[in-house]
């Protein structure tokens, strides 16, 4: 959740319950002196590296109605690293991320087809901010799903992607803060040489199940509605 400070997000816990653990995640602003002083808004979790380990990018910007004059709200990338649940490292510095504009949108997608999605940030007032993500030999997947109308591109549905002993969950969204981003689902996949199996429930409840498929590439899977 993106709001005045820093990132929030809620972990559910077994007794069905929540509790924030943003800051425990490394969801911060390691530039902004003060964690209360930072406002965010469009907000993205994505494996922008095609490691296997999702990061996050957000846009900063000036409160509607205004916080403190001259004040910056900078954007911010962070580079999932390993741990006992997702975790995160702030790298703005690092990539050079960081804007001193207001920016609210915020978007991802593979927009050359290779595979690494780029971002996409809309000013206020401004032209927009295109970064280009630059390819490399990691292993990737990208699901597209294609579903009866009128949702049909199956929204809500979820898909469970298993590669080299290891299972990833992704489910179709689609309005973020002030932007909307591909319906398509991507998934990094490191050194995996192939996907042992893909398992799809579809709004409807309905499911469907593949296995063996290949890498670096876009898969199609229809609703079995749409299957002759």
């Amino acid at each position: 959740i993106s709001d005045i400070g820093p990132i929030l997000c809620l972990i559910s816990h077994e007794n069905g319950g929540y509790y924030e653990a943003g800051v425990a995640m490394g969801l911060v602003a390691s530039s902004v002196n003060d964690q209360n002083d930072w406002s965010g808004w469009g907000f993205e979790i994505i494996d922008l590296d095609n490691d296997g380990l999702v990061d996050a990018v957000a846009s900063g910007g000036q409160p509607i109605g205004g916080f403190s004059e001259g004040a910056i709200y900078p954007d911010l990338i962070w580079q999932g690293v390993e741990g006992p649940f997702a975790q995160f490292q702030d790298v703005t510095d690092d990539v050079e991320f960081g804007s001193d504009q207001d920016h609210y949108g915020l978007l991802t997608a593979d927009l050359d087809g290779d595979g690494w999605w780029e971002v996409v940030q809309s000013g206020a007032p401004g032209p927009p901010l295109f970064w280009q993500n630059q390819c490399g030999s990691a292993a990737w997947v990208d699901i597209e799903l294609v579903a009866p109308r009128p949702n049909w591109q199956a929204f809500g549905a979820r898909v469970e992607l298993t590669a080299n002993g290891r299972t990833w969950t992704r489910e179709v969204q689609n309005v973020h803060a002030m932007s909307q981003h591909s319906p398509r689902l991507h998934y990094g996949l490191g050194t995996s040489e192939n996907v042992d199996s893909i398992s799809i429930r579809w709004p409807d409840g309905r499911t469907t199940e593949a296995q063996n498929l290949p890498t670096h590439r876009v898969i199609q899977v229809l609703h079995p509605d749409l299957v002759e």
